[in-house]
């Protein structure tokens, strides 16, 4: 299935699969309320995002292209990676990824650029790293997810047990 057939939008998001396109679904209407204001496509792994990024930054419909992959175990190589992606579309980017993700404006030749890589923009990991962190830090202030997090942690057969 082409990219154009998958987006009606004219933002997009690539993410590696359907696991990551639901989470960041799920945290975008959690924040705001709302249905995200962009189609998440997942691209299936990580080469296949990169080569979707590329197709999307090409697409003269696109107002916004973003990109969200995991750091895997570098998170400089990574960065380096996507980089060459930009590179090859005319795009230039910072040398290093910062804490806050990149944010490329756009021309009148390019759209705007979103890139952002899981768990933390600079560490090696992956979104559901990101997921774990911000779940701990919620239980930590007497949120909801304390009795959530028990139930699906401490299911029949499973070996992990919560730790609070």
């Amino acid at each position: 299935m082409g990219l154009q057939s998958r987006s009606s939008s004219d933002a997009v998001l690539i993410v590696e699969g359907q696991d990551d396109r639901h989470v960041v679904g799920h945290l975008w209407h959690r924040q705001t309320g709302e249905e995200p204001p962009f189609d998440i496509l997942d691209a299936g792994n990580d080469r296949k995002a990169l080569s979707m990024f590329g197709l999307a930054l090409r697409d003269p419909r696109r107002r916004a292209v973003g990109i969200l992959v995991d750091a895997d175990d570098n998170a400089p190589g990574r960065w380096e990676a996507v980089r060459r992606r930009l590179s090859d579309e005319d795009i230039t980017a910072p040398i290093e990824s910062n804490r806050d993700g990149i944010i490329i404006e756009a021309n009148e030749d390019v759209p705007r650029v979103g890139v952002w890589l899981m768990p933390d923009n600079s560490s090696a990991g992956e979104l559901e790293d990101f997921v774990v962190k911000m779940a701990r830090s919620l239980t930590r202030y007497g949120r909801v997810l304390k009795p959530i997090s028990t139930a699906f942690i401490q299911m029949p057969g499973s070996s992990a047990r919560a730790r609070y």
